[in-house]
């Protein structure tokens, strides 16, 4: 819920009720946070925030500006998937070389001994790319599910704070309910406090006139659950927010690992090469 919370000053000589305004979600999804330094040209070098999103890459149009239909995200770097890609090219290339050029490489050691540690690190980061994308689309639904939350705890809440300003007048009771102060900006905050305004209402004798006006405990024992299934939900957005860093410092880690595998495969594949000028190049060298 990416909301203003509300800023209406509290009178602390008069305490009035405040209108209530939903929490202000701080959630920044790893799956549309900064770059990894891998998208922004460093690309031998793991991601240094931490965070596990990759911007998008736009489409510009004719005139190049970007508008909502015509920018792509990309779930990982445009580089690292091309390089990721130009690698298998270039082992394939080395596995359907001439026979001279083959006898000339396995004769120093290169194939099979080099290539096969290049392809097997190859595997590996195709497998966490998709690893974090899956990653990342958890953390997306997490995000959901706890906006999908806090609307509902959010509705509750005015409803019920809006019963009880028709009840009650008294200052020293809209303080005791929590009718004078704002409600906070934060996720965490937010529940903590629907969870203190639940509290107050299921004692007497505010209960029992809220039950009067047909607000009654079973609907604020509803609310109490609302405020439990708010709190759960920020946890596992919380718990998959971190995965998704996590995925994405995994695969940046082994993505530098294929290049440094890689540029010393074609550091002794070209210094070949270079000795033998006779023999044929392979695809991708």
């Amino acid at each position: 819920m990416n909301v203003d919370a509300e800023r209406v000053a509290t009178d602390e000589a008069t305490p009035t009720p405040l209108p209530d305004s939903p929490p202000q979600t701080e959630v920044k999804l790893a799956a549309e946070g900064a770059m990894s330094t891998v998208e922004s040209g460093n690309l031998g070098e793991p991601s240094q925030t931490g965070e596990s999103g990759e911007s998008g890459e736009t489409g510009g149009g004719e005139t190049g500006k970007e508008t909502a239909a015509a920018k792509t995200r990309h779930f990982h770097p445009v580089s690292m998937t091309n390089y990721v890609a130009e690698s298998g090219q270039a082992l394939t290339g080395l596995a359907g070389a001439s026979e001279l050029t083959r006898q000339l490489l396995t004769g120093v050691g290169i194939v099979p001994t080099c290539t096969n540690l290049c392809s097997s690190q190859r595997e590996v980061v195709l497998a966490l790319m998709e690893a974090r994308q899956q990653a990342a689309a958890a953390e997306r639904m997490a995000v959901d599910a706890q906006d999908r939350a806090l609307a509902v705890l959010q509705s509750s809440l005015v409803t019920l704070r809006g019963v009880e300003r028709t009840l009650f007048r008294d200052d020293g009771v809209l303080i005791a309910l929590g009718l004078n102060e704002e409600l906070p900006g934060t996720d965490g905050a937010f529940v903590d406090r629907a969870r203190f305004i639940v509290a107050a209402a299921e004692r007497d004798p505010y209960a029992t006139i809220l039950a009067g006006a047909a607000f009654s405990a079973e609907r604020i024992a509803e609310i109490a659950v609302e405020v439990d299934v708010a709190e759960q939900a920020i946890a596992a957005r919380q718990a998959a927010h971190n995965a998704a860093v996590i995925a994405t410092r995994v695969r940046d880690e082994a993505f530098s690992e294929l290049r440094r595998l890689m540029q010393q495969l074609r550091v002794q594949v070209n210094s070949v090469l270079h000795r033998h000028p006779e023999v044929e190049r392979p695809v991708g060298f």
